[in-house]
């Protein structure tokens, strides 16, 4: 196979008038395939050239793995094919295979070359590198360079992607440790009758499924060598009482570890996982066009910050809210480009103390609205009286209900929370039980108890000063458009709706070669518009 159609791509070539591919002078009528000049075959104003002014600045080799071994195919032309693949929407292994046949671009990036989709499979698999983050922040800053991208301010927005998982594989964190607590409840009543039949006692501190199975492998030499006892199984045999119960914290053990097993999958921070995809958390998706409901599903919660309408961050977790994201994604990326953005934009999923603090402790200026900003600036919401927020307050931090009597001072209140630490002010009104606005200001059986957050009400005022600001009010505009849009080409006009791989790291990588693909269709098209303009 000649190699003159991939030697760096060499555009002088291409333009060559005299160019003549081998496979053209060797044509004969009786060649079943017609031979392409390929070069010429493929429109100038195709995006493939703007993909190739972008690639061929990237050293591809960096991202593959060494091996030994038959070569194959070129894994430098294979990689340029995916990536090329994900710009123009084609996600599948087999459709990859079916474009290196039918369409004249890929079988031009694939230098006439015809892989199938296994070989796909087996490139990816075992090719490619487990981490495409560089490569995906390298084409970004390629990019940057050729299209001067503004990224001083960075749109965030996540989004739950339907996981490649069986929809109704539910496991639950709170079924898991009610099973639990019964096979524990079990295993210690069959203890205690062990107990009375024989002299062994249950030393251990708790009926953890190892301590249980030391007990176990105890009361069987017990059983053999002090009681010769034998133990029997199958129709027709008679088992001891010692045995019965011996088989029966056996079977309690294998519910325990399968419990444990369960609890140890899903985490601390997860309420539930997927039997096909243990990654996969189970969250609230958006309306189902085939259900006609709004369902629960296996999914992955996926960040995205945009930059210049660019894709410049992503964050693939299993969180189910937003908020919960927001530091470990700005931590991502300030280590992959060496700073943090000078202005953040998010909508009310991300307005958190904790948030406020990240922002207001790395110089960053947020424009994240907070729960409330929205509905509080309405007339039916001026009108609730009795809301915490709407209580008359003076200036030396007092507090007094519609009825005039005042909110005095108990205690503060400290919660900590994945490493932040947040105090609340709790106050109790001065008397309740003959107010007549009681049935409506509160359900309390006595006085009613409010808490102040000084330091987050603080950081709300500041928010919503700068939201409301000329500046505030474009920043927003342009997030709805650029970071909301954004989710919405990806699902609806590039037809991604769903991920295709299980595993977070497999996911990760797929999210990146999504997003890689997006950005030099975006580059594309901006290109295209300068044109015209």
């Amino acid at each position: 196979m000649e190699e003159h159609f991939f030697d760096e791509y060499n555009l002088d070539m291409l333009s060559n008038p005299n160019y003549t591919s081998t496979s053209q002078m060797d044509y004969s009528a009786e060649q079943l395939r017609m031979p392409l000049n390929i070069p010429y075959g493929v429109d100038k104003d195709d995006p493939m050239w703007t993909f190739l002014d972008v690639i061929k600045e990237v050293d591809l080799k960096k991202y593959l793995r060494s091996h030994r071994g038959n070569q194959g195919h070129d894994d430098a032309m294979m990689f340029r094919v995916v990536l090329f693949a994900f710009m123009n929407q084609v996600y599948t292994l087999r459709d990859m295979e079916e474009k290196c046949h039918t369409d004249t671009r890929f079988i031009y990036l694939s230098n006439e070359e015809r892989p199938s989709h296994m070989a796909f499979q087996r490139f990816i698999s075992n090719k490619l590198k487990d981490d495409l983050s560089d490569i995906f922040t390298e084409i970004n800053e390629i990019i940057k360079e050729k299209d001067n991208v503004n990224t001083r301010v960075l749109y965030i927005d996540g989004s739950n992607w339907e996981a490649n998982a069986t929809k109704f594989s539910f496991v639950w964190r709170a079924t898991a440790e009610k099973s639990l607590k019964k096979a524990h409840d079990e295993a210690s009543r069959t203890i205690k009758e062990i107990e009375g039949l024989v002299n062994l006692k249950y030393t251990y501190s708790d009926k953890s499924a190892a301590n249980l199975e030391r007990y176990l492998v105890k009361l069987q030499a017990f059983m053999t060598d002090i009681m010769k006892v034998r133990l029997v199984y199958g129709t027709g045999k008679r088992k001891t009482p010692i045995q019965r119960h011996f088989d029966s914290l056996m079977s309690d053990i294998q519910k325990i570890e399968e419990c444990e097993e369960k609890l140890r999958i899903c985490g601390d921070d997860r309420n539930s996982y997927s039997k096909t995809d243990h990654d996969a958390t189970f969250m609230h998706m958006k309306y189902d066009y085939y259900m006609h409901t709004g369902v629960f599903k296996p999914g992955y919660n996926v960040q995205c910050g945009i930059c210049d309408e660019y894709i410049w961050h992503v964050r693939v977790g299993s969180e189910r809210a937003d908020s919960t994201t927001f530091p470990s994604f700005m931590d991502g990326y300030q280590k992959r480009y060496g700073e943090c953005p000078g202005i953040v934009t998010a909508d009310a999923g991300y307005g958190s103390e904790r948030n406020y603090m990240y922002c207001l402790s790395h110089d960053i200026a947020a424009y994240i609205k907070y729960t409330n900003y929205r509905s509080e600036k309405t007339a039916a919401f001026k009108k609730q009286q009795y809301r915490r927020e709407n209580l008359l307050h003076i200036e030396d931090g007092k507090y007094f209900c519609p009825a005039h009597k005042e909110f005095r001072y108990v205690r503060d209140i400290e919660r900590e929370k994945n490493g932040f630490l947040s105090i609340t002010q709790e106050y109790e009104c001065e008397n309740c039980e003959s107010c007549p606005f009681k049935k409506e200001c509160t359900k309390a059986k006595g006085n009613r108890m409010i808490g102040i957050n000084v330091i987050l009400d603080d950081m709300k005022a500041a928010a919503k000063e700068r939201l409301d600001s000329e500046a505030g009010i474009q920043l927003r505009q342009q997030r709805s458009i650029q970071a909301e849009g954004t989710f919405g080409v990806l699902k609806q006009d590039r037809d991604y709706a769903r991920v295709y791989r299980r595993g977070k790291k497999n996911v990760e990588n797929e999210v990146y070669l999504v997003a890689i693909g997006y950005n030099l269709m975006k580059y594309y098209n901006k290109q295209n518009r300068k044109k015209m303009s």
